[in-house]
């Protein structure tokens, strides 16, 4: 796709014309690895286990049957877990134990019934070999609804969900954290939020243990068919007391699709995305909190027109990277007209790194025009390789991959730039162009952060004072002429 991009400059206008949706856009590229198609199965989620492999949580076709794959870190498969065949079962979580096992949490149907939604909450310990080493009990206790509702295992060896009155009472309009230990006996049920009964329901789709042993949820309210306005953010403590309990309205088409994060300082991370209306421009949005609640920082950034971010990690260099999908209404609505149905051909991969001040270090977006590109999942492996798990190459797939600069750019190394007579060179800190009379340094949103004019000749800015992170260098010669360099500063 292309798009044009307009940037002021001092007593000029310059116009640029990119491949992708950002400045900063084709400073990397993406090799793959490996990859493991999946055929008509969706890929749902996965983990990084000890061995350096995943174990992924997939859908067979229907869309009410999930097993779990593992794969070994060359992408071969080593095992798979299929519990039912014959009743729905949806994977809610999959969590790696102290010991190395891998619990697998989930809603069971009741009774031997396919695309029903009245479930046992299940879990299973998983050893190295896929084998069963221990299986939660059956529980009328524990009866839930799998729209509403994740299930996840603790530390502590509790089942925890968020229990829907409807399924038992008059009154489904109240909403209640529900705790149970692995022999099956129930906590008091903690009462977290109620609507009003115009709603049509309550969705919770992401649920998280803290490192104090409480949780972190978020969950918003919607109308039957429409975009929700607003979303919570829920802090409960080990026994679902509430701690404390946030809100906003970002704008008024939020996506659904979100992730949080916990950092190794207990403060956390909160990835959304939203569009003003249809046919409007989709944002990004990354909010850091601190363990109380309090809103550090809030970062806002853009892909195509569409856009959907589903996944955040903690990167080994202490940088955070988020994922999803990006693309154009009009590629959308062409995906959707040739296939009658699908719109995946429509998307492109988009993955953003930031710093721990949210400070964009690179971003890219991959793909091309027809071909699927969708992340659900990232798990850095280094800071160059990752697993991805979603769509590649308009095949659902999981796939091991590396994120590299386009353009290699050290201190150490001259990059003559391309295209112009102007010539660029970045050397020790340095940034010089030669036949130049203006010279910038910009940072990846496009602003001019230093900068210098004079007669035709050499122009020299130092970087040495900017903080580390991708930056563009821009020269202009008194006929207009001009040439763009990458800067990576250390």
């Amino acid at each position: 796709m292309k798009t044009f991009f307009l940037f002021v400059l001092p007593y000029s206008v310059a116009l640029f014309l990119c491949t992708s949706t950002n400045l900063y856009s084709q400073s990397m590229e993406i090799q793959t690895i490996w990859e493991h198609r999946l055929d008509t199965n969706t890929f749902k989620s996965m983990i990084m286990t000890d061995d350096g492999g995943i174990v992924a949580s997939i859908t067979m076709p229907g869309g009410d049957l999930d097993y779990v794959l593992k794969l070994n870190s060359e992408g071969k498969k080593e095992w798979s877990f299929v519990p039912f065949n014959n009743k729905s079962f949806f994977i809610k979580s999959l969590q790696k134990t102290d010991s190395g096992k891998i619990a697998v949490s989930a809603l069971e149907a009741i009774g031997d019934l396919r695309m029903f939604d009245i479930c046992w909450g299940y879990s299973v310990l998983l050893d190295k070999n896929g084998e069963i080493t221990w299986q939660k009990p059956r529980d009328t206790k524990d009866i839930v609804s799998q729209y509403h509702s994740p299930y996840i295992r603790t530390k502590n060896n509790e089942f925890v969900n968020f229990f829907i009155p409807s399924l038992v009472t008059d009154d489904p309009y109240r909403f209640y954290f529900r705790r149970m230990n692995k022999d099956g006996i129930k906590g008091d049920d903690k009462l977290f939020d109620s609507v009003e009964k115009g709603e049509a329901m309550l969705v919770v789709p992401k649920l998280i243990e803290t490192k104090d042993n409480g949780f972190l949820t978020m969950y918003y309210t919607t109308e039957k068919f429409s975009y929700h306005p607003s979303w919570y953010l829920l802090k409960l403590d080990d026994k679902g007391n509430v701690v404390f309990k946030k809100n906003w309205t970002e704008l008024p088409a939020n996506e659904t699709a979100l992730d949080i994060l916990e950092l190794p300082d207990g403060s956390f991370l909160v990835l959304t995305s939203s569009r003003e209306n249809l046919g409007s421009k989709g944002v990004g949005f990354l909010r850091k909190f601190s363990a109380d609640g309090t809103l550090l920082t809030k970062k806002t950034f853009t892909g195509s027109e569409l856009l959907w971010l589903k996944s955040l990690a903690l990167m080994p260099n202490g940088n955070i990277i988020a994922a999803g999908q990006t693309t154009t209404y009009k590629e959308y609505e062409e995906a959707i007209d040739q296939t009658l149905l699908y719109s995946y051909p429509a998307f492109d991969g988009f993955v953003t790194v930031f710093n721990q001040n949210l400070d964009i270090q690179w971003q890219t977006t991959f793909g091309k025009k027809g071909i699927g590109e969708i992340i659900n999942t990232i798990i850095p492996i280094t800071n160059e390789e990752f697993y991805i798990g979603g769509f590649l190459n308009n095949e659902r797939a999981i796939a091991r991959v590396k994120f590299t600069p386009v353009t290699s750019v050290a201190e150490e190394v001259q990059h003559p730039a391309i295209s112009s007579s102007i010539v660029l060179d970045y050397t020790q800190g340095k940034v010089q162009a030669f036949d130049a009379e203006d010279l910038g340094i910009y940072d990846v949103l496009g602003q001019r952060l230093l900068g210098m004019s004079g007669e035709r000749g050499n122009l020299a800015l130092d970087t040495q004072g900017l903080p580390a992170g991708l930056y563009y260098a821009h020269a202009q010669d008194k006929h207009g002429n001009r040439s763009t360099l990458p800067l990576i500063v250390r």
